[in-house]
C-alpha cells in the first residue's frame, strides 16, 4: 500500500467518529487504552507518545535489533488500538474510535 495522503474511507470514519468526543475523553481513552497494555507494550506507547523518544533510542534502550523493534512497536501500536476500541466503546457505543486494521482494501 502506497501512502497518498488522499483519506481513506476507514480515515473519514474516525474522524467523523471523533467528532462524537471532547478533548478530555478522546485524552482520558488514551491514557486507559496504553495503560491497559501489556507493559513490554505499554513502555514502548509511553515512551513514543508521551515522552516523544525516539524510535532508535528507544531500540537502543531495549537492547535489541531495529528490526525486531518494528515487529514489538507494530505489536504495541495493535494492543494499543483494540484498547482503545474497548475504552471508547464505553463511552459512546454507537461511534466507538476504531484504529484498528481489517485487511488491505486499497
Amino acid at each position: 500500500m502506497i501512502a497518498t495522503g488522499t483519506p481513506t474511507e476507514k480515515n473519514r470514519e474516525v474522524l467523523s467518529n471523533l467528532q462524537h468526543y471532547s478533548y478530555k475523553q478522546l485524552y482520558g481513552c488514551c491514557v486507559k487504552a496504553i495503560d491497559n497494555c501489556s507493559k513490554e507494550n505499554m513502555t514502548i506507547l509511553k515512551r513514543v507518545f508521551i515522552k516523544g523518544d525516539k524510535n532508535f533510542v528507544i531500540q537502543m534502550s531495549l537492547n535489541i535489533s531495529s528490526a525486531e523493534y518494528g515487529r514489538q512497536k507494530r505489536k504495541a501500536l495493535l494492543e494499543f488500538a483494540d484498547r482503545l476500541f474497548g475504552e471508547s466503546s464505553q463511552i459512546n457505543r454507537e461511534h466507538p474510535i476504531d484504529l484498528r486494521i481489517y485487511g488491505d482494501s486499497e
